[in-house]
Formats: structure tokens, C-alpha cells, sequence
């Protein structure tokens, strides 16, 4: 195998292990659910601005 063939074949590799780790999408279930209703948060003003 020559250098460039090597090249593309971890490449390839590389970009297959990457695109598996980011393909997840939480599912709703799995949310921490913080805060489930954020009807009563009040703003508050503070020396910052």
C-alpha cells in the first residue's frame, strides 16, 4: 500500500468513528427536566446591569 492509499484509508476510518459519536440525539425521556414550568421565575436587577 502506498502512502496516499493509507492516507485515505484512515481518513475514511477516522471519519467513521467520529461521525458515530455524534450521531446520538437525546430523546425527550432523557431530559433532566430542571425546571418544568418557568411561569413563577421573577427578573431581578442586579449592581452588574
Amino acid at each position: 500500500m502506498n502512502l496516499s492509499r493509507k492516507l485515505l484509508v484512515g481518513t475514511a476510518l477516522a471519519s467513521l468513528l467520529l461521525g458515530g459519536c455524534t450521531s446520538k440525539v437525546t430523546e425527550r425521556e432523557q431530559y433532566s427536566g430542571f425546571l418544568s414550568n418557568y411561569n413563577n421565575l421573577q427578573e431581578v436587577e442586579t449592581p452588574s446591569g
